[in-house]
């Protein structure tokens, strides 16, 4: 499984995909999920989410962190995540803030 992300240093969908991990990991009670992820395929870091859709539709990598406007404008199928982990919710503001 080959996982793209966005390089978080260049795009908001990047360093948003680094909190999302956080807060995953303390939701799940995985420690170190995050490390462990974002040390996966290095190689699949691009400067934009958009970059990602190639990679994508040419089979180079399984999934993609990216976001939902996106997936419905290219009709791709999509993993959802709990209001804890997704960034979406107002009401979890004060657990959004324990990622960075």
């Amino acid at each position: 499984m080959a996982v793209g992300r966005a390089d978080p240093d260049r795009d908001p969908c990047g360093y948003r995909t680094v909190m999302v991990l956080q807060l995953s990991e303390k939701h799940y009670g995985l420690p170190e999920l995050a490390d462990h992820l974002l040390a996966k395929d290095q190689r699949f870091i691009r400067p934009k989410e958009t970059d990602l859709l190639a990679l994508l539709e040419s089979g180079e990598i399984d999934y993609l962190f990216i976001y939902r406007s996106v997936i419905e404008q290219h009709k791709l199928k999509m993993v959802s995540l709990p209001s804890e982990v997704n960034l979406s919710s107002p009401a979890m503001a004060d657990c959004y803030r324990t990622a960075e």
